[in-house]
């Protein structure tokens, strides 16, 4: 039941990344309901894992990551918080920030928040998954979770939204509604790379842009560029270019989602994705998206 952790390792000044989204998966600590309907993915991943995916390829180190909760069972999700703040804390391994879960239609996550997390500089962001099946479309909207959310951009917590495609009309929504709150949009928004091959789903595309541009106007609006199921450059560069025109140099971050990504693709070959795309933009581009703006916008 215990969780193996590595160090960070850095061995080529000038390359070293930070992965803006990792999960850390542990069913015997954790339980991951979601897991069973995912039988290419295994119910436990550590830090060592994470490594020995990237390491032996000469193009990129990982020097810091964020971890992000792992939609573990409604009775661990407290446990799991408090397991990965003391995992970021300890000096000894790669995990810089954590991303915790609050329930944000709780009356008493207001308190949570005041109680628990403010005052805990690992804390950088909290996310509340709402692209599962039965989370209403506008779950966001509803008043407490508005509220909530305005709370955490009093104490300077962000919100990682993580939405399906069609509903995020109501991510620009909130994140107006919340202007005080910094949003850090998860995944590009969960969108299906295979559309742009599809001349029968151009509604779907120019919806899918109109929503990231929307998105990308508000001042309080980043994005991590993470969860395409493929790393065909010439299928995804189009999505990848279009959010990096969106929201400019400053505001996109890469992640991998490791290890879900390897439901389809390895943690190398994502990341050799996103420098083959990335490259025409130039170092100066490159040390933004991989590096910089990660330590600004979760003030590592």
């Amino acid at each position: 039941g215990q969780i193996d952790y590595l160090a960070p390792v850095v061995l080529m000044p000038g390359e070293d990344e930070i992965d803006a989204h990792v999960h850390i998966l542990n069913d015997s600590l954790f339980h991951l309901k979601w897991l069973e309907g995912e039988p290419s993915l295994e119910k436990n991943s550590s830090l060592e894992d994470y490594h020995n995916a990237w390491k032996g390829q000469d193009r990129y180190e990982v020097e810091k990551i964020i971890h992000i909760e792992t939609d573990a069972s409604l009775e661990d999700k407290e446990r799991e918080n408090a397991h990965f703040i003391s995992v970021a804390k300890d000096p000894e391994t790669a995990v810089d920030g954590v991303a915790v879960y609050i329930d944000m239609i709780n009356d008493n996550a207001a308190k949570v928040i005041e109680e628990k997390f403010k005052d805990e500089p690992v804390v950088k962001s909290v996310r509340y998954i709402l692209h599962m099946p039965y989370e209403a479309p506008d779950l966001c909207l509803d008043p407490r979770f508005v509220e909530n959310v305005k709370k955490l951009g009093k104490y300077g917590i962000k919100f990682e939204a993580c939405l399906r495609p069609e509903d995020l009309g109501n991510c620009v929504k909130l994140a107006k509604l919340c202007p005080e709150t910094d949003f850090i949009l998860n995944h590009m928004g969960i969108v299906d790379a295979t559309a742009w091959a599809d001349d029968s789903r151009k509604d779907y595309v120019d919806a899918w842009e109109k929503n990231i541009s929307d998105l990308a106007a508000l001042p309080n609006l980043t994005c991590k560029v993470s969860g395409l199921s493929s790393a065909d450059v010439n299928l995804i560069a189009p999505i990848i270019d279009y959010c990096f025109d969106a929201f400019g140099e400053d505001r996109v971050m890469y992640a991998s989602n490791f290890p879900v990504c390897k439901a389809n693709i390895s943690l190398n070959d994502w990341t050799f994705a996103m420098l083959d795309i990335s490259a025409k933009r130039g170092t100066e581009f490159q040390n933004k998206f991989f590096y910089d703006n990660a330590v600004k916008i979760y003030n590592l």
